[in-house]
């Protein structure tokens, strides 16, 4: 059996930084990275009302709205950021994040589509995990 731990992503600010370098189109990004602080939640909610609007249609009645509201926040919550220690001697403990706008995600999603010459940006995404094998795998 094969268990993978301690799975860590590092460098998506850049490279989300570098898909927008061959048009030079930095200002049109909607993804936010950074370090929690009290500004966080207004980042959550900015790239969460992005994220609604383009899934959710505008006729639908509140509470298929809100409730669409609160499971983006959720996922974001869970999938947008990642436990950080005290090594750079902050305290509290601090919380790294990347939230990734649908404008962002649609963009490299259509990069990543469009062949290898194209989705090199994924080469500056950095991913570390600890892996729990057999001797032979």
């Amino acid at each position: 059996m094969i268990n993978i731990a301690n799975l860590e992503a590092f460098n998506l600010e850049g490279a989300f930084r570098g898909l927008r370098n061959p048009m030079n189109s930095w200002d049109k990004s909607d993804s936010i990275f950074g370090f929690e602080t009290e500004e966080t939640d207004k980042d959550l909610i900015k790239v969460n009302m992005d994220w609604v609007k383009k899934d959710v249609p505008e006729e639908v009645n509140s509470k298929e709205y809100f409730e669409s509201v609160k499971l983006r926040e959720m996922w974001l919550k869970h999938n947008g950021r990642k436990y950080g220690s005290n090594s750079l001697g902050l305290t509290p403990d601090y919380f790294q994040y990347a939230y990734i706008g649908p404008v962002d995600m649609g963009l490299a999603q259509r990069m990543i589509s469009a062949g290898a010459s194209d989705r090199k940006f994924l080469r500056q995404i950095s991913v570390c995990m600890d892996i729990d094998a057999p001797l032979l795998w």
